[in-house]
């Protein structure tokens, strides 16, 4: 680790965040291979929270656009898990899951550029 000009230790935070987007994007593929809208839509939200400050403003707007969308569609499914006391009991469309899946590549895609998730550049995104 490097020093500052006080002798102290430089600290960043590069490594638990790269910890916490591995751990995102592994619990996104299993809520897809167990079929749970709600988790994944949880994991992707929490993915981009992670990749956030890296984005430009005008793409956070796009992105905030995309989350309103997804959640309205997330939201009408919820009310049936919580009268049901089952998620098992409630068929959720293709349809979301296809909006889910849409929304998780476009956040891999602006990871793969911020170079966390395929290293082919000299920088660190963090």
């Amino acid at each position: 680790m490097e020093m500052d000009e006080g002798g102290a230790v430089a600290y960043d935070m590069s490594f638990s965040t790269n910890s916490r987007i591995n751990y995102l994007l592994w619990k996104c593929n299993q809520s897809l291979e167990q079929e749970n809208a709600f988790e994944w839509f949880k994991c992707l939200k929490n993915l981009y929270k992670e990749i956030s400050p890296r984005v430009e403003e005008e793409e956070l707007k796009e992105y905030e656009k995309e989350i309103k969308l997804i959640k309205k569609e997330i939201d009408k499914y919820q009310n049936f898990i919580l009268a049901s006391q089952n998620i098992k009991n409630v068929k959720i469309p293709e349809t979301v899951f296809e909006l889910l899946y849409d929304w998780e590549i476009v956040i891999r895609h602006k990871l793969n550029d911020l170079g966390l998730l395929f290293k082919d550049r000299d920088v660190s995104a963090f």
